[in-house]
């Protein structure tokens, strides 16, 4: 049910929050693959961008679903330069405590599934690429 609005927010950015939402309502049970994440990354990396914080904060919590079921390092390495570039800005920029924490999980959990064994580790990685 979230594809159409995937879709959507792709052709038109305003929808975004739209798309995140309707991401945050479907649960992963699959392993996700390089295809789901070519889809899914750019809006999400969109909705870290979105100014009020709840929409960062929905973005991060899929993020950080999706961080889980991802099984390849290789399926995630592409996107890891388009999300957590994004996700460390929402952690060292967003005001609250609470969204901080989601936002920080969310990174950890990417670092996990890109394979890195810290934050420091994953970023240094991205800006050699």
């Amino acid at each position: 049910p979230a594809v159409p609005a995937v879709v959507h927010a792709i052709c038109k950015p305003s929808d975004t929050h739209k798309a995140v939402e309707e991401l945050m309502s479907t649960t992963f049970v699959s392993d996700v693959d390089a295809s789901t994440l070519a889809i899914l990354c750019p809006v999400l990396s969109r909705g870290l961008r979105e100014k009020q914080a709840l929409h960062k904060r929905s973005a991060c919590i899929v993020i950080q679903n999706m961080s889980r079921l991802v099984n390849s390092p290789a399926a995630v390495e592409p996107f890891g330069p388009l999300l957590v570039p994004d996700l460390k800005k929402v952690v060292e920029n967003v005001q609250f405590d609470e969204m901080r924490d989601v936002a920080l999980a969310a990174l950890q959990t990417l670092t996990k599934a890109l394979g890195h064994a810290s934050v420091e580790e994953a970023m240094a990685s991205v800006m050699a690429e």
